[in-house]
């Protein structure tokens, strides 16, 4: 199979947003995840994941491991200069990265590369799949962009289950469209705004020379497990997915995440 990219863009170095006041008069110092680098995604190596990355660490122990999961049997096209395509059938598929997140903010240029994918989501916090009490599996901080309804959404989602396990936050209409084939830079933020909530942000830079342009933020309360960090910094992954009726593919590259 023939399978075209779009080259990415140059990468630019992530900031982090200020961390608030805290006891300790020395703010966290970040963890840097970079695709390049611990995802291997330009080692030269061109290769179609359907399961684990076999460039990367496996288990999952924060080694930067990369593993396809979900329905619409998803596979990535990783070239080995950087780019990544995640491509799915009717579904929900996505990718998994371990790494250990609890706040922080994650910068990515994507493109939808059809008309099939509807829209694409990225959680962070996230405990999805550890299984046990609702307390135990966290889903995560869940940040979407549509393209075919052209909004930002942000939600909760409290455990990994069925049924209704989610606050819904706002919805937001993108300020410009974005159309097949465009490639924009993304932004999303979440940093404890209290010891109960936590500030979400997502950002869009269309790459027209005016930058980032802040298109949603959610100030979001919630429950004690989804804060207690000893947790998260033990075991917790961020995830990519798209979600569509038949087969379609988006493209990633330059993913950054710094975490506090």
């Amino acid at each position: 199979m023939t399978i075209g990219f779009i080259t990415a863009p140059p990468p630019r170095q992530l900031q982090l947003p200020p961390h608030p006041p805290i006891p300790n008069p020395q703010p966290p110092s970040p963890s840097i995840y970079n695709c390049d680098i611990g995802g291997r995604w330009k080692n030269g190596h061109q290769r179609k994941v359907t399961g684990w990355d076999p460039d990367c660490p496996q288990p999952f122990q924060n080694g930067q491991g990369f593993i396809m999961a979900a329905s619409g049997n998803p596979r990535c096209y990783l070239f080995g200069n950087g780019i990544c395509q995640l491509e799915a059938d009717a579904g929900h598929g996505r990718f998994y990265v371990d790494f250990v997140n609890y706040e922080g903010a994650h910068e990515f240029y994507l493109t939808f590369m059809d008309q099939n994918i509807n829209n694409s989501t990225q959680q962070y916090r996230s405990r999805h799949q550890e299984g046990g009490a609702n307390t135990n599996k966290f889903g995560g901080l869940n940040f979407v962009i549509d393209r075919s309804q052209q909004l930002s959404s942000l939600k909760v989602e409290l455990y990994h289950s069925t049924g209704e396990n989610h606050i819904n936050g706002p919805d937001v209409r993108l300020p410009k469209p974005i159309n097949v084939g465009q490639t924009v830079r993304v932004r999303n933020s979440y940093i404890n705004s209290s010891p109960t909530s936590v500030i979400m942000q997502q950002y869009i830079d269309y790459l027209d020379g005016k930058g980032y342009i802040g298109i949603n933020q959610w100030n979001v309360q919630l429950p004690d497990y989804a804060m207690y960090k000893p947790m998260y910094q033990q075991r917790s992954y961020f995830w990519i997915r798209v979600n569509n009726n038949a087969t379609g593919k988006i493209q990633i590259s330059n993913s950054v995440l710094a975490t506090y």
